[in-house]
């Protein structure tokens, strides 16, 4: 998408006001639309019920990250040993597991 479409649309379609468009961080680090979503606070208000507690388009998307991980083994297992590569081996245990606050007997994945 971040190829194909204007940024501007990309803006638009996050319903992005014109004055948050041009930050410090959208600068630093907004190169891509799934970048926009995790440094921006963007309302989600792609909800229909009135009933649910609006969230940040970023929480949203934080936790459907994290259940991809959860349910995904291959793509947790990926994301683990990428990380442990770059924080030299913080993450010895499964990164789900770590971040639940679950504690893991071995100190390396299977």
């Amino acid at each position: 998408m971040d190829q194909k479409v204007p940024r501007a649309l990309i803006f638009d379609a996050l319903n992005t006001s014109f004055a948050d468009r041009d930050t410090d961080e959208v600068r630093k680090y907004g190169d891509k639309s799934h970048h926009l979503i995790c440094i921006l606070d963007l309302e989600n208000s792609a909800t229909k019920d009135d009933d649910i507690e609006h969230r940040p388009l970023k929480w949203c998307h934080t936790m459907a990250f994290m259940n991809a991980m959860q349910t995904n083994k291959k793509l947790d297992k990926a994301i683990h040993d990428i990380s442990n590569e770059f924080f030299d081996g913080a993450f010895g245990e499964p990164l789900m597991d770590r971040l639940a606050g679950k504690t893991v007997a071995t100190a390396s994945r299977p």
